[in-house]
C-alpha cells in the first residue's frame, strides 16, 4: 500500500509499528515475543504478577466494561487470542508497572545509548518535535522531563508516567474503557515534579494579595505603597478608570494555578471569574512583597 505521508514530513502513532517490532524480536531471539519477555524483562525484574497474551476468564484476571452513549457499563468479552499481539496484550498490575519504571530509569534494562533512544523525542524535517522517542512520549519542557504512555483495549485504560529527576512514577489501570484517567494523572504529577525555588515573599501569600489587589482595581483605587513604583507610575487615574469599567462585574473563584520563580521574583498564575467571563492573571512581585507587575488577560 502507498505511504501515507513522506517519512520524516508527520508522525502518526501506529499500533502496527510496535507488530512489526515485536516479530523482528522473535526473528532475531528465535523464540516467540512472550518467552523473550519472561526471560529478559518480567523475571529478571521480579514482575511476577505480569505475563504476555494469557488464556482469558482465570481467577486472577480482572474483567473489562464498556459503555454506550452514557448507558450502563456492560462486560465486554476479550479480544480474540493473539490479535493485540506486542502491542496491548500484556496483563500486569500497577505494582509490576512501577518495578519495570524504576528499572528503567535507574539503567537496569537498557544501557545510556538505548535509553537516550527511547527517551529522545524524534524531530521531523522542517523542525517540529514530536513529542514522541522511540515508544515513550517525551514531556521535556517545564520544570523535568516526564515519560509517558497511555493504552485501552476494550474494556480496560492504562496510564503510566515516569519522572527521571525525582526516580518517581505513577501507574494508573482501570477495568473500563470509557471515561479518562488525565485528571488523577496530572493531579499526582503535580506532586513528583521538583519545583524551582521561588522567593520567599514578605506580607500575604500570593492568593491573599491578588485577590486584595483584584478588589481595588474593581473600585479603581489602589494600595500605591504595595506597589513598586514603576508599576505604581504606570497604573495612572486613566487606566484605574478603565480597569474599573472592565472589571466591575463580579469577581469569583480566585485561585493561583501555579507559582514560578523569574528573575529572582515570583511569578503567580491565577484564574479567577469577572461574572461569567473566565480571566487569568500574572502576578510579579519582589521578596520585599511589592507588585511589580499584574497582567490580566483571558486564558
Amino acid at each position: 500500500r502507498p505511504l501515507d505521508f513522506a517519512p520524516g514530513t508527520r508522525w502518526s502513532y501506529s499500533n502496527t509499528n510496535f507488530l512489526m517490532l515485536g516479530r523482528v524480536v522473535e526473528k532475531v531471539s528465535g523464540v516467540p515475543y512472550g518467552t523473550f519477555l519472561a526471560q529478559h524483562i518480567l523475571t529478571p525484574l521480579g514482575m511476577r504478577a505480569t505475563v504476555y497474551d494469557p488464556a482469558p476468564g482465570g481467577q486472577e484476571m480482572a474483567s473489562g466494561y464498556t459503555s454506550v452513549a452514557l448507558g450502563v457499563p456492560t462486560p465486554v468479552p476479550p479480544e480474540g487470542a493473539g490479535w493485540l499481539g506486542m502491542a496491548g496484550a500484556l496483563w500486569s498490575t500497577p505494582g509490576d508497572l512501577l518495578k519495570w519504571d524504576l528499572a528503567l530509569v535507574n539503567g537496569k534494562v537498557l544501557d545510556r545509548d538505548s535509553y537516550l533512544t527511547l527517551t529522545t523525542p524524534r524531530h521531523l524535517a522542517d523542525g517540529r518535535s514530536t513529542g514522541y522517542g522511540c515508544g515513550e512520549g517525551v514531556s521535556d519542557r517545564g520544570e523535568a522531563v516526564v515519560l509517558s504512555h497511555a493504552g485501552a483495549v476494550s474494556g480496560f485504560t492504562a496510564s503510566n508516567t515516569i519522572v527521571p529527576a525525582t526516580h518517581s512514577a505513577i501507574a494508573l489501570l482501570t477495568n473500563q474503557d470509557f471515561g479518562s484517567l488525565g485528571d488523577l494523572r496530572r493531579a499526582i504529577l503535580a506532586q513528583l515534579i521538583p519545583h524551582v525555588d521561588v522567593p520567599e515573599i514578605r506580607g500575604p501569600p500570593a492568593l491573599q494579595a491578588a485577590t486584595a489587589f483584584l478588589r481595588q482595581l474593581q473600585k479603581g483605587q489602589v494600595d500605591r505603597a504595595a506597589l513598586a513604583d514603576d508599576f505604581s507610575a504606570y497604573l495612572t487615574p486613566e487606566r484605574l478608570a478603565g480597569a474599573r469599567k472592565t472589571l466591575a462585574a463580579r469577581i469569583s473563584a480566585v485561585e493561583v494555578a501555579g507559582r514560578a520563580e523569574r528573575g529572582g521574583m515570583e511569578v503567580a498564575e491565577l484564574r479567577f471569574r469577572v461574572g461569567a467571563r473566565a480571566a487569568a492573571a500574572l502576578m510579579y512581585r519582589t521578596p520585599d512583597g511589592k507588585i511589580q507587575e499584574f497582567l490580566v488577560y483571558e486564558p
